[in-house]
């Protein structure tokens, strides 16, 4: 840890030790802040090294060692920009694209601690998703608001458009099926959910899964069920498909908050899914998404932004919010505990 180029370093906030009575059974958290009233948009765990992080916000990036609390504002060529999403190479992860506000995309290939723009073809700037292809991870997909999905077969050096067929063009959210990596799903701010079979190259209509301004935050989807497909939506609660996307239902039993930020089933348990609010903080499903209890219900502030396991430790669970923080829990019963 002494070798970061320490830029900002962070005290820790505090560490409180929680015994819940709900089913979720998750005995302690801690909680860590970066500054306050940092806007924290996505989290992001490096799957090769142990506790290590990445935050997007609203002036950039940092890179921390969880267990130290020590961070690392890495912005050199990103200017501050405001980051939407972030992904990281699974197969390298010194390769690291952000998603900015007005911006465009952004790449760096020493772990973020120098970057430069990664825009060539890129005719909308404002990118609020970004995926890549599992087994080819040099292709890459961008859900921009106003230009529908943009693709790039060469790790960022060129994008093309690729919204053929889609009939709105804020994208808010993608998923690249965990079962084929050819299956792509596209979901609008106007609440409608594209497919394409063929990695992008045509777009077909499937359904709307929710009224027009509630739009997706996220979609996710369990490897072990290709039917089955939830979308995370912004004032309609979590919707949920069993016939691949085509119809939905409402799954919102005993959640007290509609506005769901993000969504995480949990890698090898499919029925474990877990939602960051708005308003109330983390709920957690142990049956699909039929029923939601509060996780973190005590948190404050209660808005969640981004919930994510770590997939290495699926025991380890983190939660960012608005204003800086985020928290960690690791408890490795807690998953028995239902």
């Amino acid at each position: 840890m002494k070798t970061m180029h320490l830029v900002e370093r962070v005290l820790l906030m505090g560490l409180i030790f929680m015994l819940f009575s709900s089913v979720t059974g998750a005995e302690n958290y801690c909680q860590k802040g970066l500054f306050e009233n940092s806007y924290v948009k996505e989290i992001k765990v490096f799957s090769d090294t142990c506790d290590i992080l990445m935050a997007g916000y609203h002036e950039g990036i940092f890179v921390g060692i969880v267990a130290d609390d020590i961070w690392e504002h890495r912005n050199s060529g990103l200017n501050k920009l405001s980051v939407n999403c972030v992904l990281i190479n699974p197969d390298n992860n010194d390769q690291i694209f952000v998603g900015t506000c007005w911006s465009g995309i952004y790449v760096s290939n020493d772990r973020g601690f120098t970057w430069e723009a990664s825009s060539a073809g890129l005719k909308h700037l404002d990118v609020v998703a970004l995926e890549c292809d599992p087994e080819t991870p040099g292709t890459l997909f961008a859900g921009t608001l106003g230009g529908g999905v943009y693709r790039s077969t060469d790790s960022g050096k060129s994008w093309s458009n690729c919204s053929n067929g889609l009939k709105e063009f804020d994208i808010g959210a993608i998923l690249v099926a965990p079962w084929y990596s050819k299956f792509i799903y596209a979901a609008s701010f106007q609440g409608s959910l594209y497919f394409s079979g063929n990695g992008v190259e045509n777009w077909q209509f499937l359904s709307s899964f929710s009224e027009v301004g509630h739009f997706a935050t996220a979609i996710k989807a369990s490897k072990n069920d290709p039917y089955s497909i939830y979308v995370a939506t912004y004032g309609d609660g979590v919707k949920f498909s069993s016939d691949g996307g085509r119809h939905w239902r409402n799954c919102n039993n005993g959640m007290d908050d509609y506005f769901v930020w993000d969504l995480e089933i949990h890698p090898s348990d499919p029925n474990l899914i877990f939602a960051g609010t708005k308003n109330e903080g983390v709920f957690v499903s142990i049956d699909g998404g039929m029923e939601w209890h509060p996780f973190f219900k005590k948190y404050s502030p209660n808005t969640a932004f981004e919930v994510i396991l770590d997939r290495r430790r699926p025991q380890r669970f983190y939660v960012s919010d608005f204003c800086g923080n985020f928290l960690i829990t690791e408890d490795p019963n807690w998953e028995c505990d239902r």
